[in-house]
C-alpha cells in the first residue's frame, strides 16, 4: 500500500509489537504518544503531533491494569479530537468490559455497551475489535461496531500442525468449553473438514468460577481442540480438559483469541494435561510455552479498506 499523508496511526503502548507489525504491512510509521500518570493516578494522553484535519488509527487493548488503559484511550481520543482530527477509528484488539454483556440479576450493569458510549463520547467514529465476548450485544453499542473474527487464521495454523503430526482431520474434535461458544467452535469445526463437534454445559455461581456439569458429543480417541475467545483464569478450560482426557481423548490442544491468564492459570491447564497452547497477540504473549499467532493482516487489511472507502 502506498502511504497516505492524510493517514496516522496510533499505538498508546499496550500493544507495541502488534501496531508496529500493522504499520510495517502499511507502509507507514507508528506515531508517537505521550501516555503518562499523575501521582494520585489520573491519566494524561495525547498525540505528539499535529493531527489536524488527518484521519487517526489506534490500536490499543483494554487488559490489566484495565482501567488504566481504557482511561488512557478515552484521554487520547479526547485529544484528537479537540485538535480537529477528521475520522478517528479505534480498534481495540482485546475489549475489556466483553463479559459484562447482559442483565443476569436485577440492577446489573451491562458494562460493554457502558464502554462504547464512552469510546463515542470521547470522539471515536469507529471500533473494531476481534472475537467479541458475544456478538448479541452489538446492536446496543452506541458507537459503529464491526467485530474481526481470528478463528480462520487458528484453524489453518492447527490444520498445519494435525497434518505434521499425521493425524486425519476425522480424528479431530473441536470443543466449546461452553454453551455460549457453540458458534464459535461450530464454525471453527467447519473450518477443518471431516472433523466433528462437542460442547460442555457449565454453571459459573460467581464471576471467575465454574462447574462443568455435562459433555455432550463423543471425544473417545480423537484430538480434541479446546476454543473460546478468552483464557482468563482457566478455570473452565482445564476442567473440560480434564474431562475430555477422562472420556478417552488423545490429546487436548487449546485454542483463545485473547490470553489473559490471570493468577495460576497456565499451571491449571498444564495440570489438566493439555499439551498445546495457542493465543492471539491481542494481548502480548510472554510466555514462550504459548505459541502465538499475529492479528496483524486482519487489522492491516481494516484500515487499508476503512482508508479507501473514505
Amino acid at each position: 500500500m502506498e502511504p497516505n499523508a492524510n493517514t496516522l496511526l496510533f499505538s498508546l503502548g499496550s500493544n507495541p509489537t502488534l501496531a508496529n507489525n500493522v504499520a510495517s504491512l502499511l507502509g507507514i510509521t507508528c506515531e508517537k504518544a505521550k501516555v503518562t500518570h499523575f501521582a494520585d493516578g489520573e491519566v494524561f494522553s495525547k498525540p505528539l503531533i499535529s493531527v489536524k484535519g488527518k484521519d487517526i488509527f489506534i490500536i490499543h487493548s483494554t487488559f490489566s491494569p484495565a482501567n488504566e488503559r481504557l482511561m488512557e484511550l478515552l484521554v487520547f481520543i479526547n485529544a484528537l479530537r479537540n485538535d480537529d482530527a477528521g475520522r478517528i477509528v479505534v480498534f481495540i484488539p482485546y475489549y475489556g468490559y466483553a463479559r459484562q454483556d447482559r442483565v443476569l440479576d436485577e440492577g446489573d450493569p451491562v458494562s460493554a455497551v457502558l464502554v462504547s458510549d464512552l469510546l463515542k463520547a470521547a470522539g471515536a467514529d469507529k471500533l473494531y475489535t476481534c472475537d467479541l465476548h458475544s456478538l448479541k450485544v452489538l446492536p446496543q453499542f452506541g458507537i459503529e461496531t464491526v467485530n474481526i473474527s481470528a478463528m480462520e487464521l487458528f484453524a489453518k495454523v492447527f490444520k498445519e500442525k494435525l497434518s505434521a503430526a499425521n493425524v486425519h482431520f476425522n480424528d479431530v474434535c473441536v470443543v466449546s468449553p461452553d454453551h455460549g461458544g457453540v458458534a464459535r467452535a461450530q464454525a471453527f469445526a467447519n473450518l477443518i473438514p471431516g472433523s466433528s463437534f462437542a460442547y460442555a454445559d457449565k454453571h459459573r455461581p460467581v464471576p471467575n468460577k465454574a462447574k462443568v456439569l455435562a459433555l455432550h458429543g463423543n471425544v473417545h480417541n480423537k484430538v480434541c481442540i479446546l476454543v473460546d475467545d478468552i483464557i482468563d483464569t482457566a478455570g473452565t478450560m482445564s476442567a473440560v480438559a480434564s474431562i475430555l482426557l477422562e472420556e478417552g481423548a488423545k490429546r487436548c490442544w487449546v485454542a483463545a483469541t485473547h490470553g489473559v491468564f490471570s493468577g495460576n492459570a497456565l499451571e491449571r491447564l498444564q495440570k489438566a494435561g493439555v499439551s498445546e497452547m495457542m493465543v492471539s497477540d491481542s494481548i502480548e504473549n510472554k510466555n514462550p510455552g504459548i505459541s502465538t499467532i499475529t492479528i496483524a493482516p486482519l487489522l492491516a487489511e481494516a484500515i487499508q479498506k476503512e482508508i479507501h472507502s473514505n
